[in-house]
């Protein structure tokens, strides 16, 4: 047998099934030379960003480069240089699925000369309510940057050419220091970060890619909400500065440090009052034995949302100390005084009741076989139904120590109990905090229907097929023609109202078309009415859904009503009184299999009426004795068929 060399069609590469979209590519090639590609970031399952190529994988990979087989890392675990290393070496896969919003990255500046530093204005709490106004003094200050809206505040992008990584991240820590305090000077409540350094002897502080923004809620985003073409060639358009140019800003800023001392004062005064029970948790935590912050705190936090609901106020020490005692987490000295804090309650109320003590959890739910090995994954699973049913049995939300009494009565765990405790607890604490978010008490039934569970995916090739990643429209601008009068921003020739360009995700149309499938099929009212209320209530319920705007469903719902996918034929509305639709001839199917013999079926004509052969063919010889040629019809059968000449009145 002779073989040859040559590439058949059995082994071409095959096509991949999520490919890369061509942003990605063009955004990774358009960030690549300031960041460096082997040292990532990614955030963990606590969420949080870590190194997604630690030195200790670096290590082994030198070690295997040099022929090194069988290697393990320090506890044991399997080193696999693809899974390890090769993997997470950042490419254009990570930015797509940043941009698809499945996953957030992270990046630190490159070792060639390039670098990217990051300038992170922070709005994580209630009174910090001054991002812009921050954001206007880092424009000013920087004008040749790239900035854009994030989830809590607003980001900078700076490209920077360097001689020496030290003096770099030396710039980066001034610059820093130096913002704070005329932050401070100048009156801002925003928090200030730089991040983005890059890795030496020590790790280079991770910073966030500006590719994100799909996930956000619609009240907290701005006209750079989400990452496009328009953005891209924004970022291309900054120019590269040299680093001393960003120290000399740095080195001109005007600090008052009177004004700056005062002001920190202010923003700490106004820190313990958005957390009045911090007092309360320190107190706690010192009964239990001094224990670490980042485990004990998710034991308690379950128990003062609990007592704060329903005595309307936090609990004093002997309260905490007899709920310690209870769930016997009590590491004290009996004969310690313990000493009183300061209580603030939040609303004034009769005496307080007695603490609040873990029921006894006995619940039926019905729980499936566990296949997954990640432990995450299973609590993950499980906790939603037992949330739903200790609700409807206790209604009250269920605490931290009561869900892991659950866990342990229905062997809903791995390995002996003992053994991870801190990091199991700290786990069911952070599920159920997340579960809390999203749980909303008037939509669990009365049991004699079966949940609803929505989920993407179904319709994903329909809207890949139509809108591509984004959905784009224009609707017409209804604030600016009520703020400037009815002629103000009327063109006088086309007689046009000025409009505006909406780019809506293409997640957010596959959300609304679940919804859709699930109110006018699965579920529909009897009246056909599709209330939005009821139509906001089942959006989250989609997993991993888009969030809610009202902008993008209304738009999404009159363009899906024209292209004959939805058909709205009431639009009555009143109080009491909804639109009422239907599903339209063009809804899609769940494949494209399934829409295409679909469309078959409907294009198919109908079976005609049998008849013989003989009669076949008489047909056939009864078309052909009737072809004619014009020349054999006289002048009296063409003037049968031509219409009669009009009388033209002549001209006077």
């Amino acid at each position: 047998m002779i073989y040859s060399s040559n590439p058949t069609n059995k082994s071409k590469k095959r096509k991949s099934k999520n490919p890369v979209s061509q942003l990605a590519t063009d955004s990774f090639e358009a960030f690549r030379p300031f960041i460096n590609i082997f040292d990532p970031g990614a955030k963990d399952w606590e969420g949080s960003p870590v190194h997604t190529i630690t030195k200790e994988d670096w290590r082994l990979f030198r070690r295997y480069k040099d022929g090194e087989r069988g290697l393990t890392y320090a506890d044991g675990g399997e080193f696999k240089v693809g899974r390890d290393v090769v993997c997470n070496i950042y490419g254009p896969r990570h930015v797509h699925r940043h941009i698809q919003g499945s996953e957030t990255t992270y990046y630190t500046s490159g070792r060639n000369g390039l670098g990217l530093l990051y300038l992170d204005i922070d709005a994580h709490q209630p009174w910090q309510t001054d991002e812009y106004r921050a954001k206007a003094i880092l424009q000013e200050l920087f004008p040749f940057g790239y900035f854009r809206a994030s989830r809590r505040g607003q980001n900078g992008y700076l490209k920077i050419r360097y001689d020496t990584i030290n003096q770099f991240n030396i710039m980066a820590a001034r610059l820093e220091q130096s913002l704070q305090r005329h932050f401070l000077s100048q009156g801002i409540l925003c928090d200030f970060e730089t991040k983005g350094t890059i890795s030496d002897e020590k790790s280079g502080s991770l910073a966030k890619m500006p590719f994100g923004g799909a996930t956000y809620p619609c009240y907290m985003k701005d006209e750079t909400d989400y990452w496009n073409e328009g953005q891209l060639e924004k970022f291309k358009a900054c120019p590269v500065v040299n680093v001393r140019r960003v120290e000399q800003v740095a080195q001109g800023l005007v600090i008052d440090e009177d004004k700056a001392e005062a002001f920190t004062q202010h923003k700490k005064e106004l820190d313990e009052k958005a957390h009045p029970e911090r007092e309360i948790v320190a107190f706690i935590l010192e009964a239990m034995g001094g224990r670490k912050h980042a485990v004990m705190e998710m034991l308690i936090e379950p128990f003062l949302s609990t007592f704060q609901s329903r005595h309307q106020r936090l609990p004093t020490t002997e309260e905490a100390v007899a709920w310690l005692k209870e769930s016997g987490r009590y590491k004290g000295a009996e004969e310690r005084p313990v000493e009183t804090p300061v209580e603030k309650p939040v609303v004034a109320t009769s005496q307080p009741k007695p603490s609040v003590r873990p029921c006894s959890v006995r619940l039926k739910t019905e729980l499936p076989p566990q296949d997954s090995g990640c432990a995450f994954r299973r609590n993950l699973d499980d906790l939603p139904p037992f949330v739903r049913a200790f609700y409807s049995q206790h209604r009250r939300f269920p605490t931290n120590d009561e869900a892991l009494e659950w866990l342990k009565d229905n062997g809903r765990y791995s390995g002996e109990w003992e053994d991870g405790f801190n990091r199991r607890a700290r786990r069911v604490g952070q599920i159920l905090r997340f579960i809390e978010q999203g749980f909303d008490p008037e939509m669990l039934g009365s049991g004699g229907k079966p949940s609803v569970s929505l989920g993407l995916g179904r319709f994903s090739w329909w809207v890949e097929q139509k809108f591509g990643y984004q959905m784009t429209a224009k609707i017409i601008s209804r604030s600016e023609i009520m703020t400037t009068g009815k002629d103000g921003l009327f063109d006088a020739l086309t007689v046009k109202a000025p409009t505006t360009t909406v780019l809506i995700p293409a997640k957010f149309v596959e959300t609304f078309l679940a919804v859709a499938e699930f109110c006018l099929s699965t579920d529909p009212l009897a009246n056909k009415a599709v209330p939005t209320n009821r139509v906001k209530k089942i959006w989250v319920m989609v997993k991993d859904g888009s969030p809610w705007n009202q902008k993008y469903f209304q738009v999404v719902r009159n363009r899906l009503h024209r292209m004959g996918v939805i058909s709205i034929f009431d639009r009555e509305h009143h109080i009491g009184k909804a639109w009422r639709w239907s599903t339209g001839e063009n809804f899609p199917e769940e494949s494209l299999g399934q829409q295409q013999r679909k469309l078959r079926a409907r294009c198919q004509l109908p079976p005609g009426d049998p008849i013989s052969l003989v009669e076949f063919l008489d047909d056939i010889d009864r078309k052909n004795n009737n072809m004619h040629n014009t020349l054999y019809y006289d002048e009296s059968q063409i003037s049968a068929i031509c219409l009669p000449d009009e009388q033209v009145r002549p001209p006077p």
